[in-house]
């Protein structure tokens, strides 16, 4: 069944009312960021792809799941375990509807590592699920290159 879009919110997205298809919601993401939806098959973990105002020399993958799903979990589990692998970058995640402002989502990407929409029941624990495997990667500070590995990405300096 599709979405039901049924109001709108002050930025003009439209809040997401029922059940919704992923890229539906990759869609809604990508306009909240000004960015662009990648999601599809061999995405490498990148359903939408924008340039963060602090980080705007890289392009920025965003993860997106509509409900809480073993996917998701499954994701979170495969990022723990690359973490410390060299050379693994933390591919944000957002679950559920999106928020009403740009800001509030940026925000909550710096602070926790993603975003958990307040449509999502057991919203607390996810947060903290995303936020202690957030915890788990190292800061990188020189510019990175990206290429698909096994639906993470992989950090290699330019040289």
């Amino acid at each position: 069944m599709r979405s039901e879009f049924a109001r709108t919110q002050s930025n003009g997205i439209p809040r997401v009312i029922g059940s919704c298809f992923g890229y539906e919601l990759e869609e809604l993401y990508a306009k909240l960021l000004g960015g662009e939806v990648r999601g599809g098959e061999g995405d490498g973990g990148y359903d939408v792809v924008f340039r963060h105002p602090l980080h705007s020399w890289m392009p920025v993958g965003v993860q997106v799941k509509f409900s809480l799903q073993e996917r998701l979990m499954a994701f979170l589990a495969r990022a723990l375990r690359a973490s410390n692998q060299r050379g693994r970058w933390y591919i944000f995640v957002c679950v559920g509807e999106p928020p009403e402002s740009r800001e509030i989502l940026l925000r909550s990407f710096d602070e926790c590592g993603g975003w958990v929409g307040f449509d999502v029941s057991r919203r607390n624990e996810i947060f903290t699920a995303i936020k202690i495997t957030r915890e788990q990667f190292p800061v990188r500070t020189l510019p990175p290159r990206f290429y698909s590995v096994s639906g993470l990405t992989r950090l290699e300096s330019r040289v």
